[in-house]
């Protein structure tokens, strides 16, 4: 019997001992979930079990938040809280940056561990856990859009620089009156993909309807070198 056969029998049975109904079902989904290596979401993983109907996306769902709390699986999650999951490697961490663009994880090792135990000491806390996530854009969206593009697009948190307003003149003299003027350094705040685009610039905050973010034009700065 390999590792994962003997993790699915074991908490098949912890299962049935804490009063859990469908056991077999539960089991099933935590035997296709401990086969992947990288990291799934419910719905894919609720695809890859499409053929037992009685199995449904929200049951994968809920199986999977419970593997969480049995510890075996951690959720990682993009800029609109939707999770993807990973199982839980003993005496193995990873910490992950995510593309807030296309959703792609990649693990990487942050050393997090020494800068806990730095902290732990520091501040006399006994630190039990920890895990870092980093969003930011990935090489090939970064790579796929254009040098200027609109307000709009942005992703949140990043930080661009203001090159060009459209618009009718009213609309530019409304827009410098808010403080965004050209070559401005702006941040933008929020995860929507609809309503208002909100912006930090300098220590201010303003909230641009979609139709005027889009004629807002601006260019990718360095994260590091410009503050917003």
């Amino acid at each position: 019997m390999d590792v994962h056969e003997r993790i699915a029998d074991e908490f098949q049975a912890a299962f049935t001992q804490d009063g859990f109904g469908r056991t077999e079902d539960r089991a099933k989904v935590l035997r296709a979930f401990l086969r992947h290596e990288d990291h799934v979401s419910a719905d894919e993983l609720h695809h890859e079990l499409g053929d037992d109907a009685a199995i449904s996306c929200e049951f994968v769902r809920q199986i999977l938040d419970q593997f969480v709390h049995y510890g075996l699986a951690v959720p990682i999650r993009d800029e609109n809280g939707l999770a993807r999951y990973e199982h839980v490697h003993i005496g193995r961490h990873h910490d992950h940056i995510i593309c807030v663009s296309c959703g792609r994880i990649v693990e990487v090792d942050c050393r997090l561990e020494d800068r806990v135990a730095e902290l732990s000491k520091k501040t006399g806390f006994q630190a039990v856990h920890a895990h870092l996530q980093i969003h930011g854009i990935c090489p090939d969206c970064v790579a796929a859009r254009p040098a200027r593009f609109s307000l709009a697009k942005v992703a949140s948190g990043e930080k661009v620089r203001v090159v060009a307003i459209g618009g009718g003149t009213g609309m530019q003299r409304r827009l410098i009156s808010m403080g965004l003027r050209m070559g401005s350094v702006v941040r933008r705040l929020n995860t929507n993909r609809f309503g208002p685009v909100v912006i930090s610039i300098g220590g201010t905050r303003l909230a641009l309807g979609r139709g005027m973010a889009d004629r807002v034009i601006v260019e990718q700065v360095d994260s590091v070198g410009e503050r917003a």
